[in-house]
């Protein structure tokens, strides 16, 4: 399992317009993925994040747990955890996708 901490992820990832799923840092070379399990089991969470470090292999970052708390401008908040079990949070709109520690 690649370990990995949530502060290398924390920030704003804009959309890319070639594919509306993946969301890119331009401070960083990190692309960040948004995923969809179609049939999900009863443990999994329908969406998930998948992280790349340039043009490499993708990596599973963390499921996106809903949370009951929205942000001030009334985006839905998601909780993620790292492979250390530090919690962040993420908020996503048309066109942005943000990492966040709480």
């Amino acid at each position: 399992m690649q370990r990995y901490h949530l502060s290398d992820f924390t920030g704003d990832y804009k959309r890319n317009s070639v594919s509306p799923n993946t969301f890119c840092s331009e401070s960083l070379d990190r692309s960040v993925i948004l995923r969809v399990r179609t049939n999900p089991q009863v443990h999994q969470t329908k969406y998930y994040l998948v992280y790349r470090v340039g043009k490499g292999r993708s990596h599973y970052l963390s499921a996106l747990w809903n949370s009951t708390n929205t942000s001030e401008n009334g985006l839905s908040q998601y909780i993620i955890t790292d492979t250390q079990g530090q919690r962040g949070v993420v908020e996503i709109d048309m066109f942005t996708l943000s990492i966040k520690k709480p």
